[in-house]
């Protein structure tokens, strides 16, 4: 396949979103229990997360990781 890096991203998430619905996986917060109040507070503790943030290639604060888990939820 010749993609772009874009298209191969949004291929992958698509792949991996079918696996999971097909081996029964969620992929959905919600799905776990987890109530929607309880984002702001993950996303504070995962800000928190020096060791994981500073490998990750883009600059992220709690913002952007509440826009993540709201957008999973």
């Amino acid at each position: 396949m010749n993609m772009s890096d874009e298209e191969a991203s949004e291929y992958l998430i698509e792949w991996m979103t079918g696996m999971a619905r097909r081996i029964g996986v969620t992929t959905r917060i919600r799905d776990l229990g987890v109530p929607e109040a309880a984002i702001p507070t993950m996303a504070e503790a995962a800000s928190r997360e020096t060791r994981l943030l500073s490998n990750n290639p883009k600059t992220m604060n709690r913002e952007d990781i509440e826009k993540i888990y709201r957008r999973a939820w």
